[in-house]
């Protein structure tokens, strides 16, 4: 059921922005998460599980950290999502060293402590405990491994090159729009999905 062109409800039952829009925000923002994944200095040959994938728009880059004999699961609750992902790396170099499973992030399809680093991003808005969610990934880390939460940090705003007057205005607006969500009866997060 959508909701308007750029969001639509998923067969969970969740509010999530339409691939375009994630695929064109994603590639807005390429450079930034290429430089992230390169940061986290990943081992040859590791085995990376990026917890609730979506519709796998990471997985060109975690593939390329790890390089070609490193392998990669996809996890997500969204079959549907799970479809685009799988249709999103056919034909590419990493075909075959990826793997997507639709399951609950709190009981992960793989055996405890098999993953090098398990990768989460822009996840916890969708999650009714993210805090027990994550915790609960723990015990999927092999010895030495690590959880990696990307997320949204929405008390910082950058602004490059713009005038100052013009950012007065975006952070007043913010700030009116923060208000008038919560007048709605939304909490402030309810409204941010897929940034």
């Amino acid at each position: 059921m959508a909701v308007n062109d750029l969001v639509h409800g998923n067969e969970c039952g969740l509010s999530l922005n339409a691939i375009e829009w994630l695929e064109t925000h994603h590639n807005s923002k390429a450079k930034e998460r290429g430089q992230m994944i390169r940061d986290l200095q990943l081992e040859p040959e590791s085995f990376v599980v990026d917890a609730g994938c979506g519709p796998g728009l990471w997985t060109p880059l975690l593939a390329k950290a790890i390089g070609p004999h490193g392998r990669i699961l996809g996890v997500d609750i969204s079959a549907q999502a799970l479809v685009t992902a799988q249709q999103r790396s056919y034909g590419k170099s990493y075909h075959r060293q990826v793997q997507y499973k639709c399951a609950l992030l709190e009981q992960l399809p793989l055996p405890p402590g098999t993953a090098d680093m398990i990768f989460s991003a822009n996840v916890s808005q969708y999650l009714p405990q993210p805090v027990d969610t994550f915790a609960a990934m723990g015990r999927y880390l092999a010895r030495g491994g690590r959880l990696v939460i990307k997320d949204i940090d929405f008390g910082t705003m950058r602004f490059h090159n713009i005038d100052t007057g013009l950012q007065a205005r975006v952070l007043q607006a913010r700030e009116r729009w923060e208000h008038e969500r919560v007048d709605e009866g939304f909490a402030f997060e309810d409204s941010w999905v897929g940034s």
